[in-house]
């Protein structure tokens, strides 16, 4: 008796919980829908920039492919996701990468430096206009190869900031699908007393 009774009070339990669940969705579209902007919006973007390293190691390395005829490719991604905090207030998540490629005959000397960051972007009443300040951690993998080294290493991860000003052409406009224009900072710790700093430019768009 008492095995049915426990059965049967955890199958009321679990339908409970069901209806919860289903009610919390439920709520959650309804609001999603009701409200004239998104709650959540997605944002993905191509980058360029300028990393300024810090590492003497890396510089040298970068001064061996120097020596010869060079080519060089800095491209990135970028992606978050910002959820309305209040009208011109929102809570942004995202991820950053970009690449160094530097290569000169059968030398290379090339650097991925990804990052995750999360904070507050700023909308203040410019139209799309907007600034963002976030916390980041980040770290960088270096592929070398030259007369001196061939390896493959990462750096220790790093507490940094990031700062953005951009302006998004979409914000506040209803089935527009336009882009957002700006350049952010990176600053990011690397160990052993040196950090990277990034400035980059990207264009991204909505969903």
């Amino acid at each position: 008796k008492n095995v049915i009774q426990c059965v049967l009070f955890n199958v009321v339990f679990v339908k409970k919980v069901l209806y919860c669940l289903i009610l919390l969705i439920f709520l959650f579209f309804f609001i999603y829908e009701a409200s004239s902007e998104k709650v959540a919006v997605f944002n993905v973007g191509i980058t360029s920039g300028i990393p300024f390293y810090g590492d003497d190691s890396i510089l040298a390395s970068n001064d061996v492919v120097n020596g010869g005829e060079i080519n060089r490719v800095l491209v990135g991604l970028s992606a978050d996701v910002s959820f309305n905090l209040a009208t011109p207030i929102k809570l942004i998540a995202g991820s950053d990468l970009l690449a160094d490629f530097i290569w000169g005959g059968s030398s290379y000397s090339n650097h991925l430096d990804y990052s995750f960051f999360c904070g507050i972007k700023v909308y203040p009443n410019l139209f799309g206009f907007n600034t963002s300040i976030a916390y980041l951690l980040g770290s960088r993998t270096d592929f070398i190869n030259n007369d001196m080294e061939d390896s493959i290493s990462s750096t220790a991860w790093g507490n940094g900031f990031r700062i953005s000003v951009g302006y998004d052409f979409a914000y506040g406009r209803k089935n527009v699908f336009a882009p957002a224009l700006g350049v952010y900072y990176r600053c990011i710790p690397r160990g052993s007393d040196f950090w990277d700093n990034v400035l980059a430019a990207y264009i991204s768009f909505s969903f």
